[in-house]
This record gives structure tokens, C-alpha cells and sequence, in this order.
């Protein structure tokens, strides 16, 4: 297995946090840009959905979920688009 290391920065917009009770759930829409290691930039856009549980006064990551859109005519992964 090849592991690749990215200098990355992340920065996230259109937060959107509901609680109810012991759970929560975090929507965001982040933007992933840097450089790997072998020196191929990185720039897009991603939604990452989180849920949490409140298990003993401490909120725990308990499924996470990340996509990207889709171009309906091809059917493969639109990493070019921005919001």
C-alpha cells in the first residue's frame, strides 16, 4: 500500500448544526486546497455530514459521511466545481 501525504488547507462554509437531545448532526461544505507531496495541487469543494452522540457529557463522533457531486451525463465525480 502507497500512503501519499498532502500539505493541506481546509476551510469551511454553510455550517449547519441541529440537536436534539443526545444527537446532532453537523452539514458543512468544505474546501480542501494544497499541494501532495510529489507536488500535484489540490483544490476542491466537498460536503461532509457528521453525527454525534452525547455519551456521558462528551459529544462522539459516531458516523461520518463525505461527497461530491456528480455530473449527471457522465456519472463520475465534478471535483472542479465551486459554490
Amino acid at each position: 500500500m502507497r500512503c501519499i501525504t498532502f500539505m493541506l488547507t481546509l476551510s469551511m462554509q454553510d455550517e449547519h448544526i441541529q440537536v436534539s437531545g443526545d444527537l446532532a448532526l453537523i452539514e458543512v461544505l468544505e474546501h480542501i486546497s494544497g499541494t501532495m507531496t510529489n507536488g500535484q495541487p489540490t483544490d476542491m469543494w466537498i460536503r461532509d455530514t457528521t453525527g454525534l452522540r452525547r455519551v456521558d457529557g462528551k459529544w462522539l463522533d459516531f458516523h461520518d459521511h463525505v461527497s461530491v457531486p456528480v455530473g449527471i451525463a457522465t456519472g463520475k465525480a465534478a471535483l472542479d466545481l465551486k459554490p
